[in-house]
């Protein structure tokens, strides 16, 4: 009776401790905002000044914002969040807050994730043959390879007139910290997933999968990080 009294002592706390860890695992980025705006943040508007820059205007002929103002989470890398309003200005690659009433430009190299409600941006070095360079990058598939997609704005530059005449977007994967770009061509795609080898191919065949095609690219990204979860 004494040893089963001291075992249930012992192992309610724990039992107790587990608990209070499972509640506190954040989730994945892409299911935060629903997440965030069930049980509020955790940080002061004060703290944001630590993460943020003035934001200098830009003198240009045509739109150079992604979106226009819109209700996000900024989940900074010590696990800090914020709710804000923010936009992404593709000109320059610049995410913006509403900092009282101030606009301000975050630090990438604070932040693990900008989650809006149907969309989410990661800060990755991006390696071009010409070198590495710190994108902020919209994340597509979210797992142990992610699929990622950097916004670019095409100008034309005439004295001191920049004009905006179009736009492109580049397509990433990435497993750590560093973006690479990704090639259309279907070998090279499924080169990233031979430790599921078997289970691609029948699921790339099953669904014609196009690796030209983003929304496929989703697909296939998202079946393999299902796959390794």
């Amino acid at each position: 009776m004494l040893f089963r009294l001291i075992t249930l002592l012992v192992f309610i706390p724990v039992l107790m401790i587990n608990h209070t860890l499972e509640a506190q695992k954040t989730p994945p980025l892409k299911a935060s905002f629903a997440y965030y705006s069930e049980i509020g943040t955790n940080s002061s508007e004060q703290e944001l000044f630590f993460l943020v820059r003035n934001s200098i205007h830009k003198e240009l002929v045509g739109n150079p914002f992604l979106n226009d103002w819109e209700e996000a989470f900024v989940i900074t890398k010590d696990g800090k969040v914020f709710k804000v309003q923010s936009r992404y200005r593709v000109f320059d690659d610049e995410f913006q807050i509403k900092v009282g009433n101030q606009i301000k430009a975050i630090y990438p190299e604070a932040v693990e994730g900008i989650v809006f409600k149907d969309r989410v941006f990661v800060a990755r070095d991006c390696k071009y043959p010409e070198g590495v360079k710190l994108c902020f990058l919209e994340l597509l598939s979210e797992g142990s390879i992610n699929l990622l997609k950097r916004h670019t704005l095409l100008t034309k530059s005439k004295k001191d007139l920049i004009r905006i005449i179009g736009s492109k977007t580049e397509l990433f994967y990435a497993m750590d910290d560093v973006a690479y770009l990704l090639s259309n061509n279907r070998n090279k795609v499924m080169d990233l997933f031979l430790l599921k080898e078997k289970e691609i191919n029948r699921f790339s065949v099953t669904h014609n999968i196009n690796t030209k095609k983003e929304s496929d690219l989703i697909q296939i990204f998202d079946y393999y990080n299902e796959l390794n979860q």
